[in-house]
């Protein structure tokens, strides 16, 4: 946490790193992703899958939480619309 708010911090301050140093966190940064990748493998394998009735339901609440997300999205396109039409034309007249 504090490396990156001190990055952040030097970056808006506009301090530049030397150019050794500069190459050797872009090369740490460009390995990251995938040992990342590689060690959530590995954590992932140590653990047996269980697909109990708790898992099923977690699943299909965040499913049915997907829909109405997606619905009310599609419908708030139509709404708004609507809601901008009326508005402007009221304005408009009045």
């Amino acid at each position: 946490m504090w490396a990156l708010a001190i990055g952040i911090l030097c970056s808006l301050a506009g301090v530049k790193l030397p150019p050794v140093a500069t190459k050797s966190l872009n090369l740490l940064g460009k390995a990251t992703p995938g040992v990342s990748l590689f060690c959530l493998g590995l954590i992932m394998s140590s653990v047996q899958l269980k697909l109990s009735s708790e898992v099923w339901a977690n699943l299909t609440l965040k499913l049915e939480a997907a829909t109405s997300i997606l619905a009310s999205t599609v419908l708030s396109l139509v709404t708004f619309s609507f809601a901008i039409y009326f508005i402007d034309n009221g304005l408009a007249a009045a």
